[in-house]
């Protein structure tokens, strides 16, 4: 038998919020790339980390050779700040759909979070995975860089095409001329591809 008290501590850590439907499904198309998307949902290679605080949610995945982060803005907030950690491999298969309705809810509740859909009336629920210690990446990425660049995004897109038998590329930045090269060297096929970018 659960005790009251029991009963009351599960329920204090309750957190409901609404996004932007359109940018939380653009983030999941890309989180999921950063994801282990085979093996055990509770490892944590293979899970999302939702952080709810001050307004903001900042989602974060990895596999352990890449990390990725977004942030985004909470329209709506109750209840307390959260973190927790759900299946990528389950959430990539949430279904979202196509409305005027551009929002949707998550309420976290009891070691479980559940979407809302479609003018909040469609659910989907997904259990929350307590017991894995989601590692802090708060420290991994800089907080201040002495210079920063921009590059076109079509840049990134293409450098995703350039195909190699060998698992890594060879990134020369040079600041003063304003290029990115990219160099691969596999099989007696090299490949070199630069992108230009400019400071901020």
């Amino acid at each position: 038998m659960t005790s009251e008290k029991q009963k009351k501590e599960e329920n204090t850590n309750y957190c409901e919020f609404v996004l932007l439907k359109s940018d939380f499904k653009k983030v999941l198309s890309t989180h999921k790339n950063f994801a282990i998307l085979k093996g055990s949902d509770n490892d944590v290679f293979g899970l999302i980390n939702f952080k709810v605080s001050e307004s903001t949610l900042k989602l974060t995945t990895t596999d352990g050779n890449q990390l990725f982060q977004s942030e985004l803005e909470i329209l709506e907030q109750y209840g307390e700040n959260a973190e927790f950690n759900l299946s990528m491999k389950q959430l990539a298969k949430c279904t979202l759909i196509k409305s005027d309705i551009d929002t949707v809810k998550i309420i976290y509740e009891n070691k479980k979070a559940t979407v809302l859909d479609e003018n909040f009336n469609t659910s989907q629920i997904y259990p929350a995975y307590q017991n894995v210690n989601y590692p802090n990446t708060e420290s991994i990425f800089p907080k201040k860089t002495t210079e920063q660049y921009e590059i076109f995004p079509s840049a990134v897109k293409n450098l995703s095409k350039i195909k190699s038998s060998k698992k890594n590329f060879i990134f020369n930045l040079s600041p003063q001329d304003k290029k990115l090269i990219v160099e691969t060297n596999s099989d007696g096929l090299s490949q070199k591809a630069l992108f230009c970018f400019q400071n901020t």
